[in-house]
């Protein structure tokens, strides 16, 4: 993305992921997110506390920061939220999208809108932030189970950070029991991500995903991971994800709740899944 040369920026946020690449810590990783801006040009940090890295690039090539919490800012209310800025306030609608961070990336899109100085009506905003969705991000289904129907939740999150909005979420949701099937790739911080998930699942389903990424950890491996966050008899291992999906859809009953999560890798196995013929049928007869 550092080859486009954007008329405007957008750094949602900044956390621990790809360090291989990026770096070891938020400051490393910030300075190489920073590259997308340009010099004059405005860059949103939606972060209210950006890495001093972000801050420094901006000064040193002369982008013009729009930040959140300085030069805009959110207010909460019961049904609508405000966008507010100097000279203008929009009542806006919730965003469709569930992670509390939804908002936070709605309000930086209206930033850039308004650094874009372009003609968009309010009645066009309100539309665009009450019905975007985003596959694989707290993406609902609902399938059939023995004794009704039970909802089924997928979510590409692969990081800490994302966990901790999926666990954020769920204490927000509906309380239900929810259990949960993950995979995911061998340069993950696999604790971390579940840490902030395991006071919200009742059981964990854990697959397989090796035949999909060479970088993907088997089931064994993974286990081993989780051991210091997960008891024992929280967890079963499954070699596959469409196997653990099976099994765990087989468990779920009327108006409960899985949770599939850990890759891109994942999600995308269990949408074939979910979409496989036998697999919708084995579900419903149950």
């Amino acid at each position: 993305v550092n080859l486009i040369d954007a008329d405007v920026a957008v750094i949602t946020s900044v956390d621990l992921d790809h360090q291989a690449l990026l770096g070891a810590d938020r400051e490393c990783i910030g300075h190489e997110k920073a590259g997308i801006m340009r010099a004059g040009r405005p860059v949103v940090l939606a972060e209210a506390d950006p890495p001093a890295s972000v801050l420094r690039h901006a000064y040193a090539i002369g982008a013009f920061a729009i930040r959140a919490g300085c030069d805009y800012r959110i207010e909460r209310g019961a049904e609508h939220w405000h966008w507010l800025e100097l000279n203008e306030t929009l009542a806006l609608p919730y965003p469709a999208m569930l992670a509390p961070a939804q908002l936070d990336n709605a309000a930086a899109a209206i930033a850039a809108l308004r650094a874009l100085e372009l003609p968009v009506p309010i009645e066009a905003i309100v539309q665009g932030v009450a019905g975007m969705q985003l596959p694989g991000r707290l993406q609902r289904t609902v399938i059939a189970v023995k004794d009704g129907e039970a909802e089924v939740v997928l979510d590409v999150g692969h990081n800490p950070q994302a966990a901790a909005q999926i666990a954020q979420w769920l204490q927000r949701a509906p309380r239900r029991r929810t259990l949960a099937v993950f995979a995911a790739l061998a340069d993950k911080d696999i604790a971390g991500i579940v840490a902030p998930l395991k006071g919200e699942v009742a059981h964990w389903w854990l697959a397989g995903l090796r035949d999909h990424s060479e970088r993907g950890l088997d089931a064994a491996v993974l286990a081993t991971r989780v051991t210091s966050e997960l008891t024992p008899g929280a967890v079963t291992q499954v070699n596959d994800v469409a196997q653990a999906l099976r099994l765990a859809c087989s468990a779920l009953r009327h108006s409960e709740r899985l949770l599939v999560f850990g890759s891109f890798f994942t999600v995308a196995a269990a949408m074939r899944a979910l979409h496989h013929a036998d697999l919708i049928s084995a579900i419903s007869q149950r």
